[in-house]
């Protein structure tokens, strides 16, 4: 009697935890008439195997057509960003706090636990190899079709071969490097935290120092054509040719930039520390286009549109000439407004591993 106790007991539970989910489902996930308020349309929704309690999202990166979970477990989860669909889960070693970005080419992903560097199948997440690293790693990976690049705190840059694993070359720096590599144009871009911004030519571990600030870089380069954007503390960002070093142009925001500068087409977003978000021009940024008070991150863009989030969790839709406000949306039940720089889709996401995906009605 006992035994069946336990067993009915069990089965209470299990069905109490499923109608608690549901119901937490329907509070959080937003209905399709509350998205065609704002002119959006819920493409999908989907659950990550993230259990929620020893695991959680830590971090979310959409990479071209895949979403990319990280999680408290040094677990990948992969989504294809169309439909939902869970590609693959991977295990990266023991769980261990503080994850990068993870990086990747037409065929691999590549992703750091500790200080362990990864190459993972894209397709399926079979681990293809891994690779101790020399020293503690400072900044995520950068990678192209030939090399994955690492930078480590003893100020050091090292280059390896994606197929073999093995050390192309390294380069010592005067100060360590804490932002991603940037490959553009062939060359690869890094920026120490002594201010000055090296770029190393195709087969080449000699760099050319393009530029020096005077204060240390203060959040991940971009790049627009041939120019690096480099955000420094002295609360500038500096467009610096690569082939030349010529500064292009530089452009106070006014406060500290910390958050990563996204440059759409010929728009570049600026979310300095409580400064609103500035968007400025590509090819002459020394003058802003327009400048929205409360926008406190950018989260995507379409041709129309400009998608950014507030400090309240609230996402706030603004028109792409002007910056004006065309509507709010409270969104604050999910704990990523994820950034998206590569399609104009929507990606609201819990710790507990819901994925909503939107996007404009015209724009399936």
């Amino acid at each position: 009697m006992a035994h069946r106790i336990s067993k009915s007991f069990l089965c209470l539970a299990v069905v109490a935890g499923t109608a608690n989910a549901q119901e937490n489902l329907r509070q959080i996930l937003p209905t399709d008439e509350a998205a065609a308020r704002h002119g959006l349309v819920r493409r999908w929704y989907a659950y990550a195997p993230v259990d929620g309690i020893r695991e959680v999202v830590q971090r979310m990166t959409v990479i071209g057509t895949q979403v990319h979970l990280q999680t408290s477990a040094s677990r990948v989860h992969v989504l294809d960003s169309e439909t939902g669909k869970v590609l693959w889960s991977a295990q990266m070693g023991p769980p261990i706090p503080g994850q990068f970005s993870s990086a990747i080419n037409s065929n691999a992903v590549f992703a750091i636990n500790g200080s362990t560097l990864y190459r993972l199948n894209r397709e399926d997440g079979s681990q293809l190899w891994s690779l101790r690293l020399p020293q503690i790693p400072s900044a995520a990976p950068a990678a192209d079709e030939e090399r994955v690049i690492v930078s480590t705190r003893d100020g050091r840059v090292y280059v390896y071969n994606v197929n073999t694993k093995e050390v192309v070359w390294y380069y010592q720096t005067n100060a360590p490097i804490s932002m991603p590599a940037l490959l553009l144009d062939g060359k690869i871009a890094c920026a120490s935290q002594d201010g000055k911004l090296y770029v190393f030519q195709p087969g080449s571990r000699n760099p050319v120092l393009l530029f020096t600030t005077d204060k240390p870089v203060s959040a991940p380069l971009a790049a627009w054509g041939r120019a690096v954007m480099l955000p420094s503390e002295d609360y500038y960002v500096y467009a610096v040719d690569v082939r030349t070093g010529e500064t292009l142009w530089q452009y106070s925001a006014g406060s500290e930039i910390r958050r990563a500068i996204t440059v759409i087409n010929n728009d570049v977003f600026v979310t300095p520390e409580d400064s609103g978000m500035h968007v400025l021009d590509a090819e002459n940024g020394t003058h802003r286009k327009w400048w929205h008070p409360r926008a406190n991150d950018f989260v995507a863009a379409s041709k129309d549109r400009v998608y950014a989030a507030d400090k309240y969790g609230q996402l706030l839709i603004l028109d792409r000439t002007t910056g004006r406000q065309l509507s709010v949306w409270d969104t604050h039940r999910f704990d990523f407004r994820v950034r998206n720089e590569s399609t104009d889709r929507l990606f609201l996401v819990t710790k507990t591993g819901l994925v909503v995906c939107l996007h404009e009605k015209e724009y399936k």
